[in-house]
């Protein structure tokens, strides 16, 4: 644990040696309520609370990512889903 929390430190404090670096981020959640709800309503409203977080992070990722096992959703939902982002 110790040493991968150093190489982890060196690696952070040796970001400017990487010019091409992309900062990237990832929102989940691991409350049960939020495993791959199968409820719309339910799938929307993780979407949601996903939302300000995605917002916050992307004053500086240039990637973020969900889960690919997000939220069972409707074809008809998405565009709806898809709209804050």
């Amino acid at each position: 644990m110790g040493s991968a929390l150093t190489y982890g430190v060196q690696r952070l404090d040796a970001e400017h040696s990487y010019p091409n670096a992309v900062c990237a981020a990832f929102v989940a959640s691991d409350l049960k309520q939020n495993i791959l709800p199968e409820d719309p309503a339910d799938a929307s409203r993780l979407l949601n609370d996903y939302t300000p977080f995605v917002k916050q992070l992307a004053g500086g990722a240039k990637i973020i990512l969900l889960p690919e096992m997000t939220a069972v959703t409707l074809d008809a939902a998405i565009a709806r889903l898809d709209a804050p982002y």
